[in-house]
């Protein structure tokens, strides 16, 4: 599979390769997959995307069609489940 998937990305680009995995998803999906890249690239230490990630992360928001405020409230969910288990592990 990972092998199919590089053969795709190095004669078709980078970008057809994420446009195929964006046609496989099912709208259920797509936040998920937001959400996914969001915990991706959440700096742990400063629970924030860092400046250098952010361009990056409105690429996939463009790229999965989400729209500003809903993408802000992926975010704003992920950096809550961050600190959320950073109290909790304060408390063990």
């Amino acid at each position: 599979m990972v092998d199919k998937l590089l053969s795709v990305a190095e004669k078709e680009g980078v970008g057809a390769l994420f446009n195929s995995a964006r046609q496989s998803l099912s709208e259920n999906l797509v936040l998920d997959a937001f959400a996914s890249s969001v915990f991706l690239l959440v700096d742990e230490d400063e629970l924030r995307i860092p400046k250098g990630k952010k361009n990056l992360l409105k690429e996939i928001q463009k790229g999965l069609e989400i729209g500003d405020e809903e993408a802000q409230e992926v975010i704003d969910e992920v950096l809550s489940s961050f600190e959320d288990l950073e109290e909790e592990e304060e408390e063990i």
